[in-house]
Formats: C-alpha cells, sequence, structure tokens
C-alpha cells in the first residue's frame, strides 16, 4: 500500500511538471525580434527603383538605408539626414543600380515608442540565379537544404 501511494504521488508530481514545461508557439512568422514598425514598397524598373516607406507609428531619428547583394550596384542614392515621422507618414526614395540581376537590401532605423527598431527589406531585381554547386542535405527531422563551401 505504502508503494502504491509513492507511485501515485511521484506520477500526480511528473504530470503537474510536465504541463508547467509545455510552451504553445506561434507561428515562425509571428516571431522574431520586434521590427520597426514601417511598411516598405518598392516599384522596380532593370535599372531604377521607386522605394515607399510608411510609417506605422511616430519615428525619432529614423533614416533609410540602402545596399546591394548579388552582382547589383548602387549608382545613385538619396542622401538625408535622420529625421522624425509621423504616424502614417510616407516618404518615397529612388535609387539607380546597375547589374542584370541583384538583391536590392533596404533599412529603415529609428526610435519607435522609445525603443531603437529597424526592419530590414529585400527586393529581387532581374532573375536572381540560384547558386550552383554544394552538396544536397537531407535531414530525417527537417526539410532538404544545400550546403556550401564557405566563402560563397
Amino acid at each position: 500500500m505504502h508503494r502504491f501511494f509513492i507511485a501515485l504521488s511521484t506520477a500526480a508530481l511528473v504530470s503537474c511538471t510536465h504541463q508547467a514545461d509545455v510552451k504553445v508557439s506561434a507561428p515562425l512568422s509571428g516571431e522574431g525580434k520586434p521590427a520597426a514598425p514601417a511598411e516598405v514598397t518598392a516599384e522596380l524598373t532593370p535599372t531604377h527603383a521607386r522605394l515607399t516607406v510608411r510609417f506605422e507609428a511616430d519615428a525619432e531619428q529614423a533614416s533609410v538605408a540602402f545596399s546591394a547583394l548579388d552582382g547589383l550596384t548602387l549608382t545613385l542614392v538619396p542622401e538625408a539626414s535622420p529625421r522624425a515621422y509621423k504616424q502614417g507618414e510616407a516618404t518615397q526614395l529612388d535609387v539607380d543600380y546597375t547589374g542584370a540581376s541583384g538583391t536590392l537590401v533596404v533599412n529603415v532605423a529609428g526610435t519607435f515608442n522609445g525603443a531603437k527598431k529597424n526592419r530590414v527589406v529585400t527586393f529581387a531585381v532581374g532573375e536572381v540565379k540560384p547558386v550552383s554547386g554544394g552538396t544536397k542535405v537531407t535531414p530525417d527531422n527537417g526539410p532538404g537544404f544545400k550546403a556550401l563551401p564557405s566563402g560563397q
């Protein structure tokens, strides 16, 4: 009888402890670092991008920076010092670039509700070619991927 009560109390303790350790996870799209409340859209041509940044909250010391990857080269980038934006305010920026294809990177940074935040948005320009080479890896516990040597 004594063993029965020990087993019963152990099972109850394990059950209570186990339930406390269980965490419900949100979809990956809802997780991650809090991003700046700014929406970035772009109208792209082979040599030019017209970007619209709409601020969804008041911003202090907000700036927009540009860079290029994968063969794209920036030729004309707007210069602007950080400034304040009101909620709902939008700004249009024009960027020129060369290269048959690549990736345009837009980084919006500033102070929103007292916290420094940023949002990075990328846009594919032209037809971005997949990287060739590497080894295809197919793990048992997840989706497959291509392992590339360092430096690519």
